[in-house]
């Protein structure tokens, strides 16, 4: 469970389609676009910065969608992270879309885009590399086998995580290269 720290509370009126908001804490929404009576709601937990969107609409079934413009003053690399569904938006327009039943909330974490090309974990498949060929695989935590690989004489693997796991079925023939360092990436 995640225990957050309050810090402000800001919420766009009734009318007019685009309202600049702002505020102490607030230095990360630039405008909220087509909403009425939206609430945002600023946390921090550590260095960790939130913001939850709140559709106090009354009206039942009123599900409204909205345009969330982030402040240029974030990195390019910035993400938000959506908490309940795990989806990160990373865009370049700095821009993204909330849909909300209402009643209805989001919690959101600023974050970094992920990298694609750094999976958190890798599972290495069933396989032989054959003499000749070359693999490497980097993650961000934790690589391992499942079942068999093998490394045939003259094959080279290249392992790079936080932490390389070798289960039953891995096996390094000898005259092969198997390289195996805690060097995560990013």
């Amino acid at each position: 469970m995640l225990s957050l720290n309050w810090q402000s509370a800001y919420y766009i009126g009734r009318y007019g389609n685009k309202r600049l908001i702002h505020g102490e804490g607030l230095d990360h929404i630039k405008t909220i676009n087509n909403g009425k009576f939206i609430q945002v709601g600023n946390f921090t937990h550590g260095n960790d910065r939130y913001f939850m969107l709140v559709n106090r609409i009354c009206d039942l079934d009123e599900i409204q969608t909205f345009s969330v413009e982030l402040s240029n003053s974030l990195s390019n690399n910035t993400a938000i992270q959506n908490i309940e569904t795990g989806e990160y938006i990373c865009s370049t327009s700095n821009s993204f879309q909330v849909a909300l039943d209402s009643g209805d909330w989001d919690l959101f974490k600023i974050t970094e885009c992920p990298n694609e090309d750094c999976p958190d974990n890798i599972t290495l498949p069933n396989t032989t590399i054959s003499s000749g060929a070359t693999e490497t695989h980097q993650a961000s935590n934790t690589i391992e086998n499942s079942t068999t690989y093998i490394i045939e004489d003259g094959g080279t693997v290249i392992l790079k995580g936080n932490e390389i796991i070798l289960n039953p079925g891995f096996e390094a023939e000898e005259g092969s290269t198997f390289e195996a360092t805690v060097d995560p990436c990013e």
